[in-house]
């Protein structure tokens, strides 16, 4: 292992054994639900609100759709992880609730289809803690984020997503402990695709005479510089 990743896995192990910790020490759920489905069905948009909270700040795609909440990219630290995992398990608790009052069919296959998801991401960041140890990851989560947005009639949301890409990337260098080889061949690969993704995005005239840059295109160009930056940093570990 590099000495670089090794002397970062003992910083970023502490988010696993604090999410051990949260899950023991965790207080028994109310043994009662809700006495009407309206109740219920109020308390289960609220916990889906708590898992898109939890997410968006993890990965901002999870509010496609909703123009009111386009999330940019928050810097991808073990403090972000820490929240989001707090955030799940008020979701979870919420859902615990809910499954014990009178609901309809629709709101009963909404709960199994959130609890499932919340099942999931929990893992991803808990227990896989695939930021950490997955170097796909971050990557992914990029090209998701940005091709969830048009530019057309969302650029500023774009634009703020393009210059949180270099610190997004850096901080996901920060807390990668193990690249496990195939896992950093996909992020070789995701990371090309993001560059190409970035290049697409702005017009050849762009690029051409002596102009002054617009913002956006000046974002874009950040953007790449980082995620070439980022592909130089995958492909010297997986050398090495």
């Amino acid at each position: 292992m590099h000495p670089r990743i090794r002397s970062r896995a003992h910083r970023a192990l502490g988010i696993g054994l604090v999410v051990v910790a949260s899950c023991e020490s965790r207080p028994p759920a109310s043994q009662e639900g809700f006495s009407s489905p309206e109740l219920a069905h109020v308390v289960l948009d609220g916990a889906f609100h708590h898992w898109r909270n939890a997410m968006a700040a993890i990965d901002p795609s999870v509010t496609a759709g909703d123009t009111a909440r386009d999330a940019a990219l928050a810097p991808l630290t073990p403090e972000t992880i820490r929240r989001s995992l707090e955030l799940l398990d008020r979701a979870r608790q919420d859902l615990e609730r809910v499954e014990r009052s009178p609901l309809t069919p629709d709101a009963k296959a909404s709960l199994a289809l959130l609890r499932a998801r919340i099942d999931a991401d929990e893992a991803d960041l808990a227990v896989l803690r695939r930021p950490e140890r997955d170097a796909s990851f971050a990557p992914a989560v990029v090209r998701r984020s940005l091709r969830a947005l048009d530019r057309e009639t969302q650029e500023p949301a774009l634009r703020a997503r393009l210059e949180a890409v270099p610190a997004y990337l850096e901080g996901s260098r920060d807390i990668l402990q193990f690249p496990w080889r195939i896992h950093t061949e996909i992020a070789i690969q995701e990371t090309d695709a993001l560059l190409a993704d970035l290049d697409a995005m702005i017009p050849p005239s762009a690029t051409a005479g002596d102009h002054e840059t617009p913002p956006f295109d000046a974002a874009v160009a950040a953007a790449h510089g980082a995620a070439e930056q980022h592909a130089k940093w995958l492909r010297f570990h997986l050398a090495n």
